[in-house]
């Protein structure tokens, strides 16, 4: 009986081509997507999971109340793992971590800049499974001037020659010995690291053991077995009691966030790696949208299936008058799609498989092809597979199996002859693909506007230079005389930040009667930042040279500033704030994402060594101009590599998720449409085939083409419009909430619907049409010659 099932099934699939392929590629289609969303899903569920003891890792992190604002954090204070691991019983070991920024490393006098440089304390591979491949000692971090180096970084510093044993420079001046060689973390981790170091005792004159002093470490405790994170907690403001201010103990809330929660829990505000860590709202959005997706393309074999129903209802009949029994007739057209879907399931593999380093490209994952192989993950797609057979497959199974054969044979039955179900269906897919299309619309909009916003200054041909190095910083004035030889410069300035990078706050009582500081934007600039980054200046005056030696008692602020204490840009020249006298007001400029709103800034004059150095250049020979610069670079700094980058791409690069966000929406919404579309095409001209005769008909009547067409496809495009009108309200709403994380956003206008709309109206108009044409076009007597 299988056998004689089988047979049938393939005889019909290939019987009828078109509708073959369309169901295949679809069902291949979706659920290839499938597959990526799922190893994406899982890849992310598994974040730190490889850590042998991961599930008694904990981090400790506070929410601390000030100034009217709740802040959760994890910088901590260096004496706090320590301290917690003798005092706390619960706690077997704990370790610090703290990231590293640019940094600049030199090897066999050679040199290069770092970014992932970790420092840590020797407790570091007793918490965490980062394998250590090589070592000279059990604990390759227990001598302070000991450096681990990754594989990767292992093999760009020394080549192919041991490493064990070697020296590697930091800074110039800091000088390590190579200990050890680690596997190259894996992108399932939040932690990241080319290199890992021992935290030293100070840095740049700086106490790291004081306990009134934030140093920006994360503290990772690891727990007994069995103990209790609940009660280990508890005892955390107790061990702290006389060691840290009262107050500030009073203002901070502990808690602990499981290892294994942490890329997908966090919400802190200074992570160890924020690129590290994203909301796991993100997983149930695509675990959405793969179900739409997946839904789509099972609704077209429905679609399709009880629109050829009419040709098999004889089938049926005849089938249950030799004797078939309903259950019979079920499990042949159940077995049909799942025929269809094993085959579709295979080929879905193939796709998945020449898809993922695209995605891996895109995502910046390691989405493994292996694991698509996995008997897990193998499981759970069979089970996807039989599921969406079945389903798709029951109703027109059950459908088809329930008309009596004497009702079939005389002709009296015309099974799913008012179409109500596939009206419905097509305009769910379309109600789906508009979904996509409008969000698609936004997002792009949203970034377009995030990119083309005015910030308050120009960051066009702005040059900066990141001073990583003392060398660099103490050649910060030459490189700048440099500049002002270098016909290619219009201006060129110094300062301790710029826009779109790492900034700094101060907290100031702006307010006499006020209780708690405020937080305020922090810069340190010469007299030519404003001219250089062309920021207004709308009151008072500008920096001078002479402004050095009173630079702690003046300073510029911005707009936003003076507009919270209800002064004027002209009444706040010569006003104080704090220990600050006013002597200029700028307009407000972004120095941050736009996800934020402008906060108050403050700048004072540069009186030390700066952190960068800017140049505007002109457009007129660019890169002659950038060969000076790098020229000059290479004389008066040769032990640091020239490295740079322009203010436009940094203030571009702060919405990289964003962007990825957009192309994927894209991908998805092009691929629902393509999924609607097919199945459309194949009701098209199934529903032209079944009306050839109406048509043969018309045409002999004298109906022209146009009059065809529109019969076939009025009643589509209605549909196919309705799916649009519903889709709208449900893609606002989701939009607001996406643009509601943006301090600075578009506003939702009709213009964005009407083009959503066009485009659907052409999509299906092309998509209908093609059929339309076609039969619309045929010769009338082929299908009247019979008659």
């Amino acid at each position: 009986m299988l056998k004689n099932y089988l047979k049938i099934a393939v005889r019909n699939l290939k019987k009828d081509k078109g509708y073959t392929f369309i169901n295949l590629t679809g069902l291949s289609v979706g659920l290839a997507v499938c597959l990526i969303i799922a190893l994406f899903i899982q890849f992310h569920l598994g974040f730190d999971k490889f850590h042998e003891k991961s599930d008694r890792i904990y981090r400790i992190a506070k929410e601390e109340s000030k100034s009217g604002q709740v802040q959760r954090t994890g910088n901590m204070q260096g004496p706090l793992a320590s301290t917690l691991a003798e005092e706390l019983p619960e706690v077997e070991e704990a370790v610090r971590l703290q990231t590293v920024g640019k940094t600049l490393v030199t090897v066999r006098n050679e040199s290069f800049y770092e970014e992932n440089i970790l420092r840590t304390d020797p407790s570091f591979f007793k918490i965490f499974n980062f394998p250590v491949l090589q070592k000279t000692t059990e604990n390759p971090l227990d001598d302070k001037n000991s450096i681990v180096l990754t594989e990767e970084a292992a093999l760009k510093f020394f080549g192919t020659d041991d490493p064990l044993g070697r020296e590697v420079i930091l800074d110039e001046s800091d000088r390590y010995t190579v200990t050890g060689i680690t596997k190259t973390p894996s992108k399932q981790s939040h932690i990241d690291f080319s290199m890992v170091v021992n935290v030293p005792d100070s840095l740049y004159g700086i106490n790291l053991m004081d306990w009134n002093r934030i140093s920006a470490f994360h503290t990772y405790l690891l727990l007994n077995e069995g103990a209790d994170s609940d009660q280990a907690l508890a005892k955390v403001p107790k061990v702290l009691e006389g060691k840290v201010l009262e107050k500030t103990l009073k203002e901070s809330a502990y808690f602990l966030q499981p290892l294994t929660d942490i890329h997908l829990g966090s919400d802190l505000n200074w992570e160890l790696l924020s690129d590290r860590v994203m909301s796991i709202n993100y997983l149930y959005l695509f675990g959405i949208i793969g179900f739409f997706i997946l839904l789509i393309a099972s609704l077209n074999y429905i679609n399709l299936s009880t629109a050829r129903a009419t040709t098999r209802v004889k089938e049926v009949g005849v089938r249950k008058a030799a004797g078939a029994g309903q259950n019979n007739i079920f499990w042949q057209f159940t077995g049909e799609i799942l025929l269809l879907t094993i085959l579709a399931a295979i080929i879905s593999l193939g796709i998945a498989e020449l898809l993922l380093t695209q995605v891996n490209a895109l995502m910046g994952l390691e989405l493994q092809p292996a694991v698509l192989w996995s008997p897990a993950f193998l499981s759970g797609f069979i089970l996807i597979i039989f599921l969406t057979g079945f389903l798709s497959g029951i109703y027109p199974a059950v459908m088809l199996s329930s008309f009596k054969p004497s009702d079939i044979l005389k002709g009296g039955k015309n099974i799913f002859s008012r179409g109500g179900l596939r009206k419905s269906l097509i305009v769910f897919q379309f109600t789906v693909s508009m979904l996509f299309i409008i969000s698609t619309l936004i997002i792009e909009r949203q970034l377009d506007f995030l990119q083309n916003k005015n910030l308050g200054l120009n960051p066009e041909q702005v040059l900066n230079i990141s001073l990583e190095t003392s060398s660099s910083k103490q050649a910060a004035q030459s490189l700048l005389d440099e500049f002002g030889q270098l016909s290619g410069v219009e201006s060129y300035t110094a300062s301790m930040g710029v826009p779109a990078t790492d900034h700094t706050r101060l907290f100031l009582f702006l307010n006499e009667d006020d209780e708690e500081p405020s937080p305020v934007y922090f810069n340190q600039t010469d007299e030519n930042f404003l001219s250089t980054m062309k920021i207004e200046l709308l009151s008072g005056r500008n920096f001078q040279p002479t402004d050095a030696e009173k630079s702690g008692s003046i300073a510029i602020v911005n707009q936003t500033l003076i507009e919270n204490m209800g002064w004027s840009p002209e009444g706040a020249i010569g006003r104080k704030i704090s220990f600050y006298e006013i002597i200029g007001v700028v307009n407000d400029y972004h120095f941050e994402s736009l996800e934020k709103e402008i906060s108050p800034a403050l700048m004072r004059y540069l009186t030390g060594e700066p952190r960068f150095i800017s140049a505007r250049l002109n457009t007129a020979n660019i890169s002659a101009t950038m060969a000076q610069i790098e020229e000059n670079w290479k004389q008066m700094v040769p032990s640091a590599p020239f490295q740079y980058s322009f203010l436009d791409d940094t203030f571009n690069n702060l919405y990289h998720s964003e962007k990825k966000l957009g192309t994927l929406f894209i991908s998805f919404a092009l691929i629902t449409i393509i999924i609607a579309c097919m199945g459309l095409f194949g009701l098209v001209a199934f529903m032209a085939s079944k009306r050839s005769k109406e048509i043969g008909i018309r045409k002999v009547l004298g109906a022209s083409v146009a009059n065809i067409v529109a019969l076939l496809s009025k009643d589509f495009v209605k549909l196919v419009m309705l799916g649009f009108v519903i889709a709208i309200p449900i893609a606002w709403y989701a939009m607001n909430q996406w643009l509601s994380d943006f301090a600075y956003r578009i506003e939702i206008g009709a213009g964005i619907f009407v083009l959503a709309g066009s485009a659907a109206l052409i999509i299906a108009l092309l998509t209908v049409s093609w059929q339309s044409i076609k039969a619309a076009t045929a010769n009338p007597v082929n299908s009247l010659k019979s008659e």
